[in-house]
């Protein structure tokens, strides 16, 4: 086909193009219209010591970036959305409080950000730092004074 021919196609359905358009946009306007707002709120976590070292070794640098990609199961774990919503005083269950909560690396870091999104702009807010407090408590290397005193228990038993 030429280009003429395409040129009187497209005239000839024009006001069907426009129609749809017009109806689509109009449709999309009324349905965004009627929804509630929502707000979003964004909390970072850096995993791994090695910021703590002010001359940190590789192996350190990397295992902190593994550690990120497993810390993401865990911020959507029942115990830690559980300690929200009871330190917050929610009457939310933990997996509907897991469909609020999304999470990322960010790449080549070992720092997590955490996005909640939620339909109170103070409580979004909320959710997300403590969110971000209980991934931090509940993390396996947050170690109670009894297991530590386990661990150096069992490394004396091992050495004898």
């Amino acid at each position: 086909m030429e280009l003429n021919q395409y040129l009187r196609l497209i005239r000839k359905w024009l006001w069907l193009i426009l129609l749809a358009a017009f109806v689509g946009g109009g449709l999309s306007f009324v349905i965004n219209v009627r929804r509630p707002p929502s707000y979003q709120a964004e909390a970072t976590v850096a995993i791994g010591r090695f910021i703590e070292n002010p001359n940190p070794n590789s192996s350190e640098i990397y295992i902190g970036f593994d550690l990120a990609v497993t810390y993401a199961q865990l911020v959507t774990t029942f115990n830690v959305l559980q300690g929200t919503a009871e330190s917050l005083g929610l009457d939310i269950s933990p997996d509907a409080l897991a469909g609020s909560v999304t999470t990322r690396v960010i790449s080549g870091t070992s720092l997590r950000v955490m996005r909640v999104t939620w339909g109170d702009p103070v409580l979004v807010a909320d959710i997300a730092n403590t969110v971000a407090e209980q991934l931090i408590a509940q993390s396996p290397t947050n170690l109670t004074p009894e297991q530590l005193e386990q661990i150096a228990f069992l490394n004396l038993q091992i050495q004898d």
